[in-house]
């Protein structure tokens, strides 16, 4: 049984991590309801997708384990900032083109793969709604996370050893320690050789 939550209040000045940008974008990308939708979710259920391996394996976990009809499910994908270090060379004046169209290919490209799972799920009998967000993967997913008041957060661990995540650090482990609700990390097998 689900117990009632207290309400939740948001700061909507929140802080960035150092190197973040303010500039956070939420898009709401898709919305599968089932003709049998309960008048209210039992839970809310956050998945962070990306489309790796580690991702899909982290969903088809969460619909064999954890997910149950009665759920509101909403995927969450986080796009990157146009990276400007990749235009080297050009013009100034041009830097701003290709960044826009840098930003247009990842914006297509996570409202794609969104629409993608969303449809997949809903395939399966859930309740599903998927959100893009653009910036600091860590940032979002938690501010995220806490706006919808979720229950449960599923996260993909990529798998990376101590080196790996000093190095290039590690989304799941941040969130683990900076969100509010009940965390699952899943990890894929070990594929034997």
């Amino acid at each position: 049984m689900i117990s009632p939550k207290a309400p939740i209040s948001l700061d909507t000045t929140r802080p960035t991590l150092p190197g973040a940008s303010a500039a956070s974008v939420h898009e709401d990308v898709a919305a599968h309801a089932l003709a049998d939708s309960p008048a209210q979710h039992s839970r809310t259920v956050a998945i962070a997708v990306d489309g790796s391996a580690h991702s899909d394996f982290s969903i088809d976990w969460a619909a064999r384990n954890l997910l149950q009809p009665s759920d509101r499910v909403v995927l969450l994908n986080v796009r990157p900032f146009a990276d400007m270090s990749m235009f080297g060379g050009a013009p100034f004046l041009e830097y701003g083109q290709a960044a826009a169209d840098q930003d247009a290919f990842f914006k297509a490209e996570s409202h794609k793969l969104l629409k993608q799972k969303a449809a997949d799920l809903h395939a399966r009998g859930f309740h599903v709604s998927a959100i893009a967000l653009r910036g600091d993967a860590r940032e979002e997913l938690v501010f995220k996370v806490a706006e919808l008041a979720a229950d449960v957060f599923v996260i993909g661990s990529h798998g990376r050893g101590v080196f790996g995540r000093a190095m290039l650090g590690s989304v799941s482990d941040f969130v683990v320690h900076h969100v509010a609700c009940a965390v699952v990390v899943t990890r894929m097998p070990a594929v034997k050789a």
